[in-house]
């Protein structure tokens, strides 16, 4: 362990602390997975100033950039493609259209996370979007 030599009894004490501690750590575990409930780590964005970040999620590249100023801003919600506006279900059942005339598809492979395909209204692919409508590529 390294650091400071404890006397005695201070070991023993600090050994019996570090044992309640691992109980109450697990004990507190088996509940919350007794309430259908999955302990998660959460660990915050950070942005690294070039246009990406440590979730992938952040600000969008060049690529991307050039792929959101090909969508109708009438379609987007921020770096984001809103999926909302694509409210009537297609014919086939496979996807969506928004009132202009553009649909979503889904991908079937969903390769890298990639969910929906964005068709223009000439049917051709303008890019692959995630679950939450973020471009993935073109």
């Amino acid at each position: 362990m390294g650091g400071v030599a404890l006397a005695g009894g201070a070991a023993a004490a600090y050994s019996i602390f570090i044992y309640v501690v691992f109980v109450i750590v697990i004990v507190g575990i088996v509940v919350i997975n007794l309430q259908g409930q999955t302990p998660t780590i959460s660990i915050p964005d950070i942005d690294f100033g070039n246009g990406s970040s440590s979730s992938g999620h952040g600000y969008p590249n060049k690529e991307q950039k050039k792929i959101l100023k090909k969508i109708p801003n009438k379609l987007k919600k921020g770096n984001k493609v809103d999926l909302k506006k694509f409210n009537k279900q297609l014919k086939n059942g496979q996807g969506r259209q928004a009132k202009n005339g553009w649909k979503i598809v889904k991908d079937t492979a969903e390769h890298g996370g990639r969910k929906w395909k964005l068709l223009d209204k000439a049917g051709k692919r303008i890019a692959s979007l995630g679950e939450d409508g973020s471009v993935l590529a073109g």
